[in-house]
């Protein structure tokens, strides 16, 4: 229960800081400053890219380091003659999963740099 109150105060900030952001692209665009809301976009964008590449290199040192820690290696080996068996079926799993991790984020960040917002570029609705 004591660990709700810290999350909800980062929650709040999140909130706090994103209502901001919206505030302050709207008084750009009264000002008639769009120049500067297409620099924020650029900058947002690059901003993703670099996230990208530390959250996958922490995530990748992340495996990395709690790799033995995992089930079927040091003090945690198998208890059960099947226990192999599964213990490999689960690092199969990791593997499989981990290289969909990779390459779904990759593309989502790309994604995201890509298709920002441009001048002369108009997103089309499709109801």
């Amino acid at each position: 229960m004591t660990a709700f109150i810290p999350i909800l105060i980062i929650a709040l900030l999140a909130v706090i800081m994103i209502q901001i952001g919206k505030v302050s692209d709207l008084a750009a665009k009264i000002r008639g400053e769009e120049e500067v809301a297409q620099q924020s976009n650029d900058r947002t964008a690059v901003w993703l890219v670099g996230f990208m590449i530390i959250f996958l290199i922490l995530g990748t040192g992340s495996m990395v380091y709690y790799k033995n820690v995992m089930l079927g290696y040091g003090p945690h080996a198998a208890a059960s003659e099947h226990g192999g068996l599964i213990d490999g079926l689960f690092h199969s799993t990791l593997i499989v999963t981990f290289i969909v991790f990779f390459i779904t984020h990759i593309l989502l960040f790309w994604y995201a740099y890509k298709y920002r917002s441009r001048e002369g570029n108009k997103a089309q609705f499709i109801a």
